[in-house]
């Protein structure tokens, strides 16, 4: 089957909390969360414009998370690829 995410490589993915896309609307975060604990923790309805930036920045987060996973397979295949050389060289 056809899947997005990515299979596990083994090694972690460091993340940097101050260029993680959801670090740059603490605001909006933490007016959702006002709103929750105004209301007794019960599910309060968000206005379009605070869905939109939640959309918004969830997209950024994973599209990130992607584009880090991409990265990491493809260092991934090129270290492997070099290996293999390495090894058929050293047999010969």
């Amino acid at each position: 089957t056809f899947s997005l995410k990515s299979k596990p490589s083994g090694k972690s993915i460091k993340k940097d909390p101050q260029n993680s896309p959801s670090s740059s609307s603490p605001s909006l975060i933490n007016k959702i969360k006002n709103m929750k604990s105004a209301s007794g923790g019960s599910d309060v309805p968000l206005s379009d414009e605070a869905r939109l930036s939640w959309a918004i920045i969830e997209s950024q987060r994973l599209a990130q998370i992607e584009e880090e996973a991409r990265k990491q397979e493809e260092a991934d295949l090129e270290l492997a690829l070099r290996l293999s050389k390495l090894d058929s060289s050293n047999r010969h």
